[in-house]
């Protein structure tokens, strides 16, 4: 096993335009060679959903496009109102005396 140690600097700009440095330390402790062999019939299946994937990429890649998407978004995550069901009126409840 190998054991790999590297160190990243992060530089970022404040509003004051200092440059802040911040060193983090990380290292790879445990990692998995699996060999992924290739299929063809997948490959074929899935090709459209991956070109379909990227069109939308490129397309929303542009701000316009972008608030689009975000506006959409927001819309799929806004709950749904709830129906309230009203109560059945004697006419609709069935009786035990009625012959189905």
């Amino acid at each position: 096993m190998f054991r790999v140690t590297c160190k990243v600097l992060l530089v970022t700009k404040s509003a004051s335009k200092e440059n802040l440095f911040e060193v983090k330390w990380w290292k790879i402790i445990r990692f998995e060679c699996t060999l992924v062999e290739r299929s063809k019939e997948w490959w074929v299946e899935s090709i459209d959903k991956i070109l379909h994937f990227y069109n939308d990429l490129q397309y929303y890649k542009n701000p316009e496009n972008l608030k689009l998407l975000k506006d959409r978004i927001e819309l799929s995550k806004k709950r749904k109102k709830k129906i309230e069901l009203l109560p059945l009126n004697e006419f609709q409840l069935c009786s035990d005396d009625e012959d189905n």
